[in-house]
């Protein structure tokens, strides 16, 4: 499994955000584009989806999930990202979450 910089646009997996609307990664990766405009900030948007997917179990999941969503939260009170920014990436972070989740419990225990 590759996430790469953003989520490929070609997984069929629907993931709902607070107000039920299905992940439209097109539209998330369009305004990350424009919301994380440096590359600093693009670099650390890369690792925190690469710690999701290189997570080596459940739990560690769970915690790069949470500091995943801490990095978009700071980013969202030091109003370096809008609302916007943010639900795009909680958004893409719950999808690389689910995907791993799947892809953990398929493996032989």
């Amino acid at each position: 499994m590759t996430l790469g910089f953003f989520l490929p646009q070609s997984e069929n997996i629907i993931v709902y955000f607070y107000d039920s609307e299905p992940v439209d990664d097109a539209n998330h990766v369009a305004v990350l584009q424009v919301e994380l405009a440096t590359t600093l900030l693009r670099r650390e948007w890369k690792k925190v989806l690469q710690a999701i997917e290189r997570a080596p179990n459940q739990k560690m999941l769970v915690h790069t999930g949470s500091v995943a969503r801490g990095f978009a939260l700071g980013l969202l009170a030091g109003e370096i990202i809008t609302i916007r920014g943010y639900q795009a990436m909680t958004a893409l972070i719950s999808k690389a979450e689910l995907m791993m989740h799947a892809e953990l419990s398929s493996k032989p225990k």
